[in-house]
């Protein structure tokens, strides 16, 4: 029988929006593809509940009333994610467009704009002062809150889920400059001091760190380089989203690779270097920096103490779009925290970084190989029944 007492949900607080991908040809024109639903934390969620079927998922947010704004929710809906505390704005929904090279050539070569390459039109349409209560359903319960958007209102709706809710855990994906460069340093570093666990890309981390004045101190540098071979050991055995991972892991390639990737360890003995300064500022449990095809840096608190992992990237992949790498790793990490700390276990360390970090890769391989940040799949009925509420 399942302990309801243990139960997380996931929410995610956002502005749903859509995204038009193109290919950019050898000469230079760009041929419209396929358009899907967007948005960081949205992308999340519809990862984790496509991959696992037993954790209710809510999205809480504003959208503009129109069709694109049904087209945001829609493949949402599909995967079983809650969208009825969604508000209708009128207004258009944003639309985001995503010029993909003919060929793939570096993790940054892909072009994202709010103004049309077709029309030249500017399709980013700023929300209308929104704010928004905790559904009466979430209160007193414990949730995982997924952000990736500094707006006006993020701040205000964590501290009111934080009192209502018997736990709550921040999600912070900090994708690009744009969504925190409006913003003052104050503010900035209020919505910081929220957060839990915070993923952001390293390009995107030097500009954060420059509007936050962390400058980087360039002492001495004491470090212990440890290095240590994955081992079959480490693969974990997931088996609610075997679907989807076994199709990964069953490439002999990738377990080759896998079984050959080598993680560098370092024990921090200074505490001026600017990913650590960051980190100790605000007291995150984690912090995954990444870098694309290069792997990620984690940064965590092991006995008191800040630790730094170094991972490398095992696998190299058949690159269709790269768009979805970054929410793809982070829905993997975000899933395994979540089975982690439903069995009570909030403690953050190496093995389980190997181990998610490991099948986090594998989903990235399967999202990369095709164009959108969704891997479409059939539709599945809503995990629960919405309640009657007052719209």
């Amino acid at each position: 029988m399942e302990d309801l007492d243990k139960k997380y949900h996931l929410v995610a607080f956002s502005f749903p929006c859509v995204d038009q991908y193109y290919i950019k040809d050898k000469d230079g024109n760009v041929i419209p593809q396929k358009m899907t639903g967007g948005i960081s934390c949205l992308n999340v969620l519809y990862n984790i509940a496509l991959l696992k079927d037993d954790i209710s998922s809510y999205i809480i947010g504003a959208v503009g009333n129109d069709r694109n704004g049904e087209k945001a929710l829609e493949s949402l809906r599909n995967v079983g994610v809650n969208t009825d505390y969604v508000q209708k704005q009128n207004r258009n929904t944003n639309v985001f467009h995503i010029i993909i090279p003919e060929k793939i050539t570096e993790d940054d070569s892909v072009e994202i704009s709010e103004v049309s390459p077709l029309t030249g039109i500017n399709t980013y349409n700023l929300p209308q002062d929104f704010r928004s209560e905790l559904p009466e359903e979430l209160k007193g319960e414990r949730i995982i809150l997924c952000v990736s958007n500094f707006e006006k209102g993020t701040v205000d709706f964590i501290r009111q889920a934080k009192k209502q809710c018997a736990d709550c855990v921040i999600n912070l994906d900090v994708t690009k400059e744009g969504i925190f460069k409006n913003f003052s340093k104050e503010y900035i570093e209020e919505v910081l001091k929220q957060a839990n666990i915070v993923q952001i890309n390293g390009k995107t981390f030097e500009a954060l760190c420059s509007k936050l004045d962390l400058e980087e101190d360039r002492q001495t540098e004491e470090s212990e380089n440890k290095l240590e071979v994955l081992t079959e050991e480490d693969e974990v055995e997931q088996q609610n989203n075997e679907s989807i991972l076994k199709k990964a892991s069953s490439k002999e390639d990738t377990d080759k690779q896998n079984k050959e990737n080598i993680f560098k360890k370092i024990s921090l003995k200074e505490e001026n270097q600017k990913d650590n300064k960051f980190f100790e500022k605000f007291d995150f449990d984690l912090l995954t920096i990444t870098k694309g095809s290069k792997g990620a840096t984690f940064l965590y608190k092991e006995e008191g103490k800040t630790r730094k992992l170094d991972m490398q990237a095992p696998m190299v992949y058949d690159m269709k779009d790269p768009t979805g790498a970054g929410d793809a790793f982070n829905s993997i990490m975000t899933m395994f925290y979540h089975d982690k700390i439903l069995e009570g276990n909030r403690k953050i360390d190496e093995k389980f970084l190997k181990r998610s970090f490991n099948t986090a890769n594998k989903f990235v391989g399967l999202v990369v190989n095709q164009i959108g940040a969704r891997i479409e799949r059939r539709e599945r009925t809503p995990k629960k029944e919405p309640r009657q509420h007052e719209k």
